[in-house]
């Protein structure tokens, strides 16, 4: 992640360290969640992951595509 792109208000390392927390922490949801997709809460947890991966919010926190890092999740949610 580039902080040249991240919004200018979260331009402190602190602030960079917690966004990037948050994206990982997001990321691995969507992957335990994968793992047991047959179970509702499962599901649940993935659409909720997904969600934010696609949304406003993350564009803001992060100024990057939230759905090309949702296919690369993705992906490796296949390979496991």
């Amino acid at each position: 992640m580039t902080t040249k792109s991240i919004d200018p208000d979260f331009y402190d390392s602190g602030c960079i360290s917690l966004i990037e927390a948050i994206v990982r922490q997001a990321a691995r949801d969507y992957l335990f969640a994968a793992r047991r997709r047959k179970n509702r809460r499962a599901a649940a947890r993935m659409r909720e992951a997904a969600g934010f991966f696609r949304s406003d919010y993350f564009r803001r926190l992060t100024g990057t595509d939230g759905e090309l890092i949702l296919k690369r999740i993705q992906k490796e949610a296949e390979r496991k």
